[in-house]
Protein backbone atom coordinates (compact mmCIF):
# COMPACT_ATOMS: atom_id res chain seq x y z
CA UNK A 1 0.00 0.00 0.00
CA UNK A 2 2.94 2.22 0.75
CA UNK A 3 4.70 1.50 -2.59
CA UNK A 4 1.66 2.53 -4.05
CA UNK A 5 0.93 5.70 -2.47
CA UNK A 6 4.78 6.46 -3.01
CA UNK A 7 4.52 5.13 -7.22
CA UNK A 8 1.34 7.40 -6.96
CA UNK A 9 2.56 10.85 -5.47
CA UNK A 10 5.58 10.31 -7.85
CA UNK A 11 3.59 10.19 -11.28
CA UNK A 12 1.80 12.82 -9.63
CA UNK A 13 5.06 14.77 -9.39
CA UNK A 14 6.37 13.93 -12.41
CA UNK A 15 2.83 14.62 -14.34
CA UNK A 16 3.42 18.88 -12.66
CA UNK A 17 6.97 18.86 -13.72
CA UNK A 18 6.09 18.06 -17.50
CA UNK A 19 2.53 20.37 -17.10
CA UNK A 20 5.10 23.12 -15.71
CA UNK A 21 7.90 22.59 -18.26
CA UNK A 22 5.44 22.58 -21.52
CA UNK A 23 3.71 25.99 -19.75
CA UNK A 24 7.55 27.50 -20.14
CA UNK A 25 8.29 26.04 -23.57
CA UNK A 26 5.26 27.95 -24.35
CA UNK A 27 6.02 31.08 -23.03
CA UNK A 28 8.88 33.37 -22.09
CA UNK A 29 7.25 35.53 -19.41
CA UNK A 30 6.09 31.91 -17.42
CA UNK A 31 9.56 30.53 -18.13
CA UNK A 32 11.04 34.22 -16.40
CA UNK A 33 8.80 33.75 -13.84
CA UNK A 34 9.05 30.33 -12.59
CA UNK A 35 12.66 29.41 -12.98
CA UNK A 36 14.49 33.00 -12.12
CA UNK A 37 11.57 34.33 -9.57
CA UNK A 38 14.42 36.58 -7.89
CA UNK A 39 15.69 38.15 -11.26
CA UNK A 40 11.75 38.80 -12.24
CA UNK A 41 10.34 39.91 -8.59
CA UNK A 42 8.01 42.78 -10.43
CA UNK A 43 5.28 42.45 -12.27
CA UNK A 44 5.56 42.74 -15.32
CA UNK A 45 4.03 45.67 -17.96
CA UNK A 46 2.23 46.24 -20.65
CA UNK A 47 5.72 46.86 -22.94
CA UNK A 48 6.99 43.83 -21.11
CA UNK A 49 4.22 41.72 -22.71
CA UNK A 50 4.15 42.72 -26.11
CA UNK A 51 7.61 42.02 -25.46
CA UNK A 52 7.20 38.49 -24.59
CA UNK A 53 4.40 38.32 -27.67
CA UNK A 54 6.79 38.82 -30.15
CA UNK A 55 9.69 36.61 -28.77
CA UNK A 56 7.28 33.71 -28.65
CA UNK A 57 5.94 34.70 -32.07
CA UNK A 58 7.91 31.70 -34.71
CA UNK A 59 6.64 34.57 -37.56
CA UNK A 60 9.25 37.53 -36.25
CA UNK A 61 12.60 36.52 -37.68
CA UNK A 62 14.32 39.91 -37.13
CA UNK A 63 12.96 41.54 -33.97
CA UNK A 64 14.70 45.04 -32.72
CA UNK A 65 13.48 46.57 -28.97
CA UNK A 66 14.60 49.97 -27.71
CA UNK A 67 14.00 49.92 -24.04
CA UNK A 68 14.42 52.16 -21.33
CA UNK A 69 17.21 51.27 -18.99
CA UNK A 70 16.34 49.37 -16.21
CA UNK A 71 13.48 47.60 -17.98
CA UNK A 72 15.52 44.30 -17.71
CA UNK A 73 16.13 43.72 -21.46
CA UNK A 74 19.23 42.25 -21.27
CA UNK A 75 18.05 39.81 -18.31
CA UNK A 76 14.83 38.56 -20.78
CA UNK A 77 17.27 38.51 -24.04
CA UNK A 78 20.51 36.99 -22.08
CA UNK A 79 18.62 34.91 -19.64
CA UNK A 80 15.11 34.39 -20.25
CA UNK A 81 14.54 33.56 -23.49
CA UNK A 82 17.59 31.69 -24.40
CA UNK A 83 17.18 29.50 -21.27
CA UNK A 84 13.68 28.60 -22.59
CA UNK A 85 15.12 27.75 -26.13
CA UNK A 86 17.80 25.52 -24.34
CA UNK A 87 15.74 23.63 -22.02
CA UNK A 88 13.11 22.83 -24.99
CA UNK A 89 15.88 21.71 -26.95
CA UNK A 90 14.85 24.07 -30.38
CA UNK A 91 17.71 25.66 -31.10
CA UNK A 92 21.49 24.65 -31.92
CA UNK A 93 23.82 27.96 -32.02
CA UNK A 94 23.53 30.92 -29.92
CA UNK A 95 25.87 33.71 -30.40
CA UNK A 96 24.84 36.31 -27.61
CA UNK A 97 26.86 39.29 -28.68
CA UNK A 98 27.32 42.43 -26.76
CA UNK A 99 29.49 45.65 -27.01
CA UNK A 100 32.69 44.11 -25.56
CA UNK A 101 33.61 40.74 -25.08
CA UNK A 102 33.93 41.12 -21.35
CA UNK A 103 29.88 41.44 -20.79
CA UNK A 104 29.18 39.12 -23.98
CA UNK A 105 31.14 36.65 -21.46
CA UNK A 106 29.60 38.02 -18.08
CA UNK A 107 26.03 37.63 -19.50
CA UNK A 108 27.07 33.97 -21.05
CA UNK A 109 28.31 32.78 -17.57
CA UNK A 110 24.99 33.79 -16.04
CA UNK A 111 23.14 32.11 -18.58
CA UNK A 112 25.42 29.18 -17.39
CA UNK A 113 25.68 29.22 -14.00
CA UNK A 114 21.62 29.34 -13.91
CA UNK A 115 21.38 25.94 -16.41
CA UNK A 116 24.03 24.23 -13.91
CA UNK A 117 22.90 25.44 -10.41
CA UNK A 118 19.03 26.74 -10.86
CA UNK A 119 17.37 24.31 -8.20
CA UNK A 120 13.96 24.59 -10.39
CA UNK A 121 15.83 23.94 -13.37
CA UNK A 122 17.72 20.90 -12.04
CA UNK A 123 14.26 20.03 -10.35
CA UNK A 124 12.18 19.67 -12.93
CA UNK A 125 14.50 19.64 -16.55
CA UNK A 126 17.51 17.86 -15.02
CA UNK A 127 21.18 18.89 -15.95
CA UNK A 128 22.48 20.78 -18.41
CA UNK A 129 25.99 20.70 -17.88
CA UNK A 130 28.03 19.08 -20.96
CA UNK A 131 30.76 16.28 -20.53
CA UNK A 132 32.64 17.64 -23.65
CA UNK A 133 32.62 21.50 -23.96
CA UNK A 134 32.31 23.85 -21.30
CA UNK A 135 34.72 26.47 -21.41
CA UNK A 136 34.14 30.22 -20.79
CA UNK A 137 34.50 31.24 -24.38
CA UNK A 138 32.34 28.23 -25.74
CA UNK A 139 30.04 25.95 -24.04
CA UNK A 140 27.55 22.94 -24.52
CA UNK A 141 24.42 22.95 -22.63
CA UNK A 142 23.10 19.58 -22.60
CA UNK A 143 21.66 16.73 -20.71
CA UNK A 144 24.28 13.95 -20.34
CA UNK A 145 21.61 11.14 -19.73
CA UNK A 146 19.43 11.94 -22.81
CA UNK A 147 20.67 11.06 -26.17
CA UNK A 148 20.62 15.40 -27.62
CA UNK A 149 23.48 16.85 -29.30
CA UNK A 150 22.84 20.13 -27.49
CA UNK A 151 23.29 23.59 -27.57
CA UNK A 152 26.55 25.90 -28.22
CA UNK A 153 26.36 28.78 -26.63
CA UNK A 154 29.70 31.29 -28.25
CA UNK A 155 29.86 34.85 -26.87
CA UNK A 156 30.90 37.12 -28.83
CA UNK A 157 32.19 40.99 -27.99
CA UNK A 158 32.09 43.55 -31.04
CA UNK A 159 34.62 42.95 -33.60
CA UNK A 160 35.47 39.54 -32.70
CA UNK A 161 35.50 36.87 -35.12
CA UNK A 162 32.08 35.36 -35.83
CA UNK A 163 32.96 34.66 -39.96
CA UNK A 164 32.61 30.85 -41.10
CA UNK A 165 32.00 29.70 -37.51
CA UNK A 166 29.93 25.53 -37.76
CA UNK A 167 28.63 23.47 -35.28
CA UNK A 168 27.96 20.05 -36.27
CA UNK A 169 26.93 21.52 -39.78
CA UNK A 170 25.17 23.56 -38.13
CA UNK A 171 25.36 27.74 -38.67
CA UNK A 172 24.52 29.84 -35.83
CA UNK A 173 20.40 30.01 -35.36
CA UNK A 174 19.85 32.41 -32.71
CA UNK A 175 22.03 35.60 -33.03
CA UNK A 176 20.90 38.08 -29.70
CA UNK A 177 22.99 41.82 -30.12
CA UNK A 178 22.37 43.46 -26.69
CA UNK A 179 23.48 47.30 -26.81
CA UNK A 180 26.63 46.64 -29.43
CA UNK A 181 27.02 50.32 -29.10
CA UNK A 182 28.32 52.43 -26.05
CA UNK A 183 28.06 56.34 -25.11
CA UNK A 184 31.17 57.06 -26.47
CA UNK A 185 31.64 55.00 -29.41
CA UNK A 186 28.39 56.29 -31.15
CA UNK A 187 29.34 59.62 -31.09
CA UNK A 188 32.04 58.55 -33.81
CA UNK A 189 30.85 58.71 -36.80
CA UNK A 190 33.94 56.15 -37.52
CA UNK A 191 32.93 53.82 -34.84
CA UNK A 192 29.08 53.73 -35.67
CA UNK A 193 30.37 52.64 -39.36
CA UNK A 194 32.41 49.96 -37.70
CA UNK A 195 29.57 48.83 -35.84
CA UNK A 196 27.15 48.92 -38.62
CA UNK A 197 29.90 47.54 -40.81
CA UNK A 198 30.62 44.49 -38.47
CA UNK A 199 26.95 44.07 -37.69
CA UNK A 200 25.12 43.86 -41.44
CA UNK A 201 28.64 41.73 -43.10
CA UNK A 202 29.93 39.90 -39.88
CA UNK A 203 27.06 38.76 -37.74
CA UNK A 204 24.39 38.49 -40.46
CA UNK A 205 26.58 37.20 -42.98
CA UNK A 206 27.26 34.45 -40.22
CA UNK A 207 23.28 32.86 -40.58
CA UNK A 208 22.19 30.62 -42.70
CA UNK A 209 19.32 32.62 -43.99
CA UNK A 210 17.90 29.91 -45.61
CA UNK A 211 17.24 28.13 -42.29
CA UNK A 212 13.48 28.86 -41.57
CA UNK A 213 14.42 28.20 -37.74
CA UNK A 214 17.29 31.41 -37.77
CA UNK A 215 16.37 33.92 -36.04
CA UNK A 216 18.30 37.79 -35.14
CA UNK A 217 17.54 39.48 -31.69
CA UNK A 218 18.77 42.88 -31.28
CA UNK A 219 17.66 44.97 -28.22
CA UNK A 220 19.08 48.33 -26.47
CA UNK A 221 18.76 52.08 -25.87
CA UNK A 222 18.41 54.53 -28.16
CA UNK A 223 21.63 56.93 -27.93
CA UNK A 224 21.73 58.89 -31.46
CA UNK A 225 20.04 59.80 -34.15
CA UNK A 226 22.47 57.42 -36.26
CA UNK A 227 22.99 54.52 -34.31
CA UNK A 228 22.87 51.35 -35.34
CA UNK A 229 19.47 50.66 -32.65
CA UNK A 230 17.83 53.84 -34.42
CA UNK A 231 18.56 52.57 -37.67
CA UNK A 232 17.00 49.77 -37.57
CA UNK A 233 13.84 50.92 -35.42
CA UNK A 234 13.58 52.76 -38.82
CA UNK A 235 14.38 49.73 -41.01
CA UNK A 236 10.53 48.27 -42.84
CA UNK A 237 12.89 44.70 -42.84
CA UNK A 238 12.86 44.12 -38.96
CA UNK A 239 9.40 43.85 -36.63
CA UNK A 240 10.73 46.89 -34.33
CA UNK A 241 9.29 48.14 -30.97
CA UNK A 242 10.26 51.36 -29.09
CA UNK A 243 9.11 51.65 -25.09
CA UNK A 244 9.03 54.69 -22.76
CA UNK A 245 9.13 54.70 -18.90
CA UNK A 246 6.66 57.67 -19.03
CA UNK A 247 4.58 59.83 -21.57
CA UNK A 248 5.10 63.86 -21.72
CA UNK A 249 3.27 64.25 -18.72
CA UNK A 250 5.78 61.77 -17.01
CA UNK A 251 3.15 59.44 -15.93
CA UNK A 252 4.82 55.81 -15.41
CA UNK A 253 4.15 53.32 -18.33
CA UNK A 254 5.52 50.65 -15.44
CA UNK A 255 3.60 51.93 -12.27
CA UNK A 256 4.33 48.38 -10.43
CA UNK A 257 7.59 49.18 -9.85
CA UNK A 258 8.06 53.06 -10.61
CA UNK A 259 5.60 55.95 -9.86
CA UNK A 260 4.56 58.83 -11.07
CA UNK A 261 6.81 60.39 -7.91
CA UNK A 262 9.72 58.23 -8.71
CA UNK A 263 9.83 59.27 -12.44
CA UNK A 264 9.63 62.75 -11.59
CA UNK A 265 12.54 62.82 -9.32
CA UNK A 266 14.54 61.26 -11.66
CA UNK A 267 13.46 63.93 -14.44
CA UNK A 268 14.00 66.54 -12.21
CA UNK A 269 17.97 65.36 -11.29
CA UNK A 270 18.53 65.56 -14.85
CA UNK A 271 17.21 68.58 -15.74
CA UNK A 272 19.54 70.47 -12.48
CA UNK A 273 22.17 68.92 -14.25
CA UNK A 274 21.41 70.38 -17.53
CA UNK A 275 21.28 66.63 -18.98
CA UNK A 276 17.68 66.60 -20.05
CA UNK A 277 18.45 65.02 -23.07
CA UNK A 278 20.24 62.16 -21.48
CA UNK A 279 17.08 61.62 -19.88
CA UNK A 280 14.93 61.40 -22.77
CA UNK A 281 17.31 58.72 -24.61
CA UNK A 282 17.79 56.60 -21.18
CA UNK A 283 14.36 56.87 -20.17
CA UNK A 284 12.33 57.09 -23.61
CA UNK A 285 14.77 56.15 -26.08
CA UNK A 286 14.63 59.85 -28.09
CA UNK A 287 17.39 61.76 -28.70
CA UNK A 288 16.79 65.06 -27.60
CA UNK A 289 14.57 66.65 -24.90
CA UNK A 290 13.22 69.18 -27.84
CA UNK A 291 13.49 71.37 -25.14
CA UNK A 292 17.31 72.83 -26.10
CA UNK A 293 17.41 72.20 -29.49
CA UNK A 294 19.71 74.59 -31.47
CA UNK A 295 16.94 74.51 -34.62
CA UNK A 296 13.07 74.69 -34.53
CA UNK A 297 10.68 74.56 -37.38
CA UNK A 298 9.72 78.27 -36.28
CA UNK A 299 13.15 79.35 -37.54
CA UNK A 300 12.25 77.75 -41.17
CA UNK A 301 11.35 81.03 -43.51
CA UNK A 302 10.69 80.50 -47.13
CA UNK A 303 10.84 82.47 -50.27
CA UNK A 304 9.62 82.49 -53.89
CA UNK A 305 12.08 84.64 -55.83
CA UNK A 306 15.95 85.61 -54.77
CA UNK A 307 16.25 89.32 -53.60
CA UNK A 308 17.72 91.13 -57.26
CA UNK A 309 20.21 92.80 -54.74
CA UNK A 310 21.91 89.16 -53.93
CA UNK A 311 25.57 87.88 -54.51
CA UNK A 312 25.22 84.58 -55.57
CA UNK A 313 28.09 82.02 -53.88
CA UNK A 314 28.54 78.17 -54.18
CA UNK A 315 29.85 76.54 -51.02
CA UNK A 316 31.53 73.50 -51.42
CA UNK A 317 32.39 70.34 -48.62
CA UNK A 318 33.47 67.52 -50.44
CA UNK A 319 33.48 64.40 -48.26
CA UNK A 320 36.93 62.43 -48.92
CA UNK A 321 36.01 59.18 -50.77
CA UNK A 322 33.46 58.23 -52.48
CA UNK A 323 32.89 55.09 -50.30
CA UNK A 324 29.50 54.01 -48.82
CA UNK A 325 30.47 54.92 -45.25
CA UNK A 326 31.42 58.29 -46.03
CA UNK A 327 29.37 61.56 -45.91
CA UNK A 328 28.02 63.20 -49.33
CA UNK A 329 29.89 65.94 -50.92
CA UNK A 330 27.51 68.54 -50.37
CA UNK A 331 27.25 71.90 -52.47
CA UNK A 332 25.05 74.67 -51.38
CA UNK A 333 24.47 78.03 -54.11
CA UNK A 334 23.21 81.01 -51.90
CA UNK A 335 22.24 84.55 -52.35
CA UNK A 336 23.56 87.21 -49.91
CA UNK A 337 21.56 89.95 -49.72
CA UNK A 338 23.14 92.66 -47.12
CA UNK A 339 20.65 95.57 -47.60
CA UNK A 340 17.44 93.53 -46.63
CA UNK A 341 19.36 91.28 -44.15
CA UNK A 342 18.25 87.85 -45.93
CA UNK A 343 19.88 84.84 -47.34
CA UNK A 344 18.97 82.34 -49.76
CA UNK A 345 19.57 79.24 -50.43
CA UNK A 346 18.49 78.84 -53.74
CA UNK A 347 20.30 75.13 -54.72
CA UNK A 348 21.74 71.57 -52.76
CA UNK A 349 23.13 68.76 -54.06
CA UNK A 350 24.08 66.07 -51.52
CA UNK A 351 25.70 63.23 -53.55
CA UNK A 352 28.83 60.71 -53.65
CA UNK A 353 30.92 62.47 -56.45
CA UNK A 354 34.09 61.65 -57.90
CA UNK A 355 36.47 64.83 -58.29
CA UNK A 356 35.62 65.65 -61.90
CA UNK A 357 31.88 64.85 -61.29
CA UNK A 358 32.28 67.77 -58.18
CA UNK A 359 33.94 70.30 -59.90
CA UNK A 360 31.28 69.81 -62.71
CA UNK A 361 28.41 69.69 -60.65
CA UNK A 362 29.63 73.21 -58.44
CA UNK A 363 30.28 74.90 -62.05
CA UNK A 364 26.88 73.89 -63.69
CA UNK A 365 25.23 75.29 -60.07
CA UNK A 366 27.45 78.61 -60.38
CA UNK A 367 25.82 79.01 -63.88
CA UNK A 368 22.15 78.15 -62.75
CA UNK A 369 22.08 80.67 -60.11
CA UNK A 370 24.60 83.06 -61.58
CA UNK A 371 27.07 83.12 -58.82
CA UNK A 372 30.71 83.93 -59.78
CA UNK A 373 32.17 82.83 -56.63
CA UNK A 374 32.66 79.09 -55.55
CA UNK A 375 34.25 78.42 -52.04
CA UNK A 376 35.45 75.32 -51.31
CA UNK A 377 36.53 73.81 -47.86
CA UNK A 378 40.09 72.49 -48.14
CA UNK A 379 41.05 72.14 -44.55
CA UNK A 380 43.75 68.62 -44.92
CA UNK A 381 43.68 68.67 -48.58
CA UNK A 382 45.31 72.05 -49.56
CA UNK A 383 46.66 71.91 -53.01
CA UNK A 384 45.25 68.69 -53.52
CA UNK A 385 41.42 69.84 -53.93
CA UNK A 386 42.58 73.57 -54.84
CA UNK A 387 44.52 73.11 -57.97
CA UNK A 388 42.59 70.51 -59.87
CA UNK A 389 39.26 72.82 -59.11
CA UNK A 390 40.76 76.16 -60.15
CA UNK A 391 42.42 74.00 -63.33
CA UNK A 392 38.91 72.49 -63.90
CA UNK A 393 37.57 76.07 -64.00
CA UNK A 394 40.67 77.73 -66.08
CA UNK A 395 39.84 74.82 -68.44
CA UNK A 396 36.35 74.53 -68.75
CA UNK A 397 36.44 79.07 -69.13
CA UNK A 398 34.16 79.20 -66.25
CA UNK A 399 34.86 82.73 -64.82
CA UNK A 400 34.71 81.83 -61.62
CA UNK A 401 36.65 82.88 -58.79
CA UNK A 402 38.16 80.16 -56.20
CA UNK A 403 37.55 80.93 -53.26
CA UNK A 404 39.55 78.92 -50.09
CA UNK A 405 37.79 77.90 -47.53
CA UNK A 406 39.21 76.74 -43.92
CA UNK A 407 37.77 74.68 -41.46
CA UNK A 408 37.54 76.34 -38.15
CA UNK A 409 37.61 74.36 -34.68
CA UNK A 410 36.23 75.55 -31.13
CA UNK A 411 33.98 74.98 -28.08
CA UNK A 412 30.15 75.25 -28.56
CA UNK A 413 27.25 74.47 -26.26
CA UNK A 414 25.68 72.47 -28.69
CA UNK A 415 28.09 69.62 -29.18
CA UNK A 416 27.58 66.63 -27.23
CA UNK A 417 29.82 65.70 -24.71
CA UNK A 418 32.43 63.73 -25.81
CA UNK A 419 31.88 64.46 -29.58
CA UNK A 420 34.12 63.33 -32.16
CA UNK A 421 33.02 65.70 -34.28
CA UNK A 422 33.35 68.65 -31.59
CA UNK A 423 35.04 70.79 -34.99
CA UNK A 424 32.12 69.97 -37.55
CA UNK A 425 29.66 70.51 -34.45
CA UNK A 426 30.94 73.88 -33.29
CA UNK A 427 30.96 75.16 -36.50
CA UNK A 428 27.72 74.64 -37.33
CA UNK A 429 25.80 75.63 -34.25
CA UNK A 430 28.41 78.97 -33.74
CA UNK A 431 27.49 79.72 -37.69
CA UNK A 432 24.11 78.41 -38.31
CA UNK A 433 22.37 78.73 -34.74
CA UNK A 434 22.72 82.64 -34.62
CA UNK A 435 21.33 83.50 -38.58
CA UNK A 436 18.58 81.04 -37.87
CA UNK A 437 17.37 82.20 -34.77
CA UNK A 438 17.62 85.94 -36.21
CA UNK A 439 15.64 84.93 -38.97
CA UNK A 440 18.21 85.74 -42.11
CA UNK A 441 18.16 82.41 -43.64
CA UNK A 442 15.16 81.39 -46.16
CA UNK A 443 14.72 78.46 -48.03
CA UNK A 444 13.30 77.45 -51.17
CA UNK A 445 10.20 75.53 -49.79
CA UNK A 446 9.67 73.60 -53.34
CA UNK A 447 13.21 72.35 -54.11
CA UNK A 448 13.65 68.81 -53.67
CA UNK A 449 16.43 68.61 -51.07
CA UNK A 450 14.88 70.99 -48.47
CA UNK A 451 13.65 68.59 -46.18
CA UNK A 452 16.70 67.08 -46.19
CA UNK A 453 18.08 70.28 -45.25
CA UNK A 454 15.84 70.98 -42.34
CA UNK A 455 15.91 67.16 -41.21
CA UNK A 456 19.73 67.76 -40.62
CA UNK A 457 19.02 70.98 -38.77
CA UNK A 458 16.16 69.90 -36.55
CA UNK A 459 18.46 66.35 -35.89
CA UNK A 460 21.05 68.53 -34.86
CA UNK A 461 23.98 67.61 -32.78
CA UNK A 462 22.62 64.38 -32.56
CA UNK A 463 21.99 63.29 -36.22
CA UNK A 464 24.40 60.93 -38.09
CA UNK A 465 24.20 62.95 -41.52
CA UNK A 466 25.08 67.09 -41.49
CA UNK A 467 26.62 67.01 -44.83
CA UNK A 468 24.30 70.28 -45.72
CA UNK A 469 24.32 71.92 -43.32
CA UNK A 470 27.98 71.80 -42.94
CA UNK A 471 28.55 73.37 -46.19
CA UNK A 472 26.31 75.67 -45.67
CA UNK A 473 28.02 77.02 -42.40
CA UNK A 474 30.40 77.94 -44.25
CA UNK A 475 28.42 80.91 -45.63
CA UNK A 476 29.47 83.31 -42.34
CA UNK A 477 32.93 82.67 -43.04
CA UNK A 478 32.64 83.65 -46.48
CA UNK A 479 31.06 87.11 -45.29
CA UNK A 480 33.33 87.50 -42.54
CA UNK A 481 36.21 87.89 -44.79
CA UNK A 482 34.81 89.79 -47.29
CA UNK A 483 33.40 91.96 -44.76
CA UNK A 484 29.65 91.49 -45.42
CA UNK A 485 27.16 92.71 -42.67
CA UNK A 486 23.65 92.72 -42.82
CA UNK A 487 22.08 96.51 -42.87
CA UNK A 488 18.86 95.51 -41.33
CA UNK A 489 17.11 97.55 -43.47
CA UNK A 490 13.15 96.56 -43.84
CA UNK A 491 13.05 97.61 -47.66
CA UNK A 492 15.26 98.70 -50.71
CA UNK A 493 15.58 102.29 -51.43
CA UNK A 494 16.14 101.96 -54.94
CA UNK A 495 17.54 105.72 -55.22
CA UNK A 496 20.15 104.80 -52.32
CA UNK A 497 21.34 101.44 -54.48
CA UNK A 498 21.76 103.73 -57.58
CA UNK A 499 23.73 106.19 -55.35
CA UNK A 500 25.80 103.50 -54.21
CA UNK A 501 26.61 102.22 -57.68
CA UNK A 502 27.55 105.64 -58.98
CA UNK A 503 29.79 105.88 -55.99
CA UNK A 504 31.18 102.31 -56.89
CA UNK A 505 32.45 103.57 -60.48
CA UNK A 506 33.77 107.09 -59.44
CA UNK A 507 35.91 105.12 -57.09
CA UNK A 508 36.95 102.75 -59.21
CA UNK A 509 37.72 105.33 -62.12
CA UNK A 510 39.58 107.95 -59.73
CA UNK A 511 42.05 104.45 -58.48
CA UNK A 512 42.30 103.29 -62.28
CA UNK A 513 40.71 100.00 -61.34
CA UNK A 514 38.18 97.92 -62.23
CA UNK A 515 34.91 97.76 -60.15
CA UNK A 516 34.85 96.83 -56.51
CA UNK A 517 31.67 94.41 -57.78
CA UNK A 518 34.33 92.49 -59.44
CA UNK A 519 36.24 91.50 -56.42
CA UNK A 520 34.19 89.07 -53.78
CA UNK A 521 35.33 90.81 -51.17
CA UNK A 522 32.89 93.65 -51.61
Amino acid sequence: MLTQSINGFQAEAHALKREIALQCFASTEVCCKTLFPKRFEYPFSKAHKQVFAALDDPSIKRLCIAAWRGFGKSSILQLGYPAKRILSRNVKFIVPTSCTSTQALRQSENLKRELTGNPAILDIFGSMKSVDLFSQEMWMANNPHRNCSGTLVFPRGMGQQVRGIIHEDSRPDLIIVDDLEDKESVLSEEQRFKRKDYFFTDLLGSVDLSNPNTRILYIGTVMHEDALLKNLLDDPGWTSMRFEICDDDLVSNWPERHTNDDIRFIYEAYERQGLLDQFYMEYRNLTSSGQMKPFTEDCFKYFDTVSPNAFHVVLVDPAKTTNQDSCDTAIVGVGIDTITSRIFVEDIIADRFHPDQMYAAACDMARRIGARYIGVEETGLNEFVSWPFRNYITMNKAHLQYVPLKARRGPSQYVPTGSKANGKDARISASLVPMYRQGLIYHKKEHPQTKRLESQLLGFPRIGEKDIIDALSYVSWFMSMGEQYMMGAEEVVENNLAMLQREDQALAEMYGCSSFKNDWRF
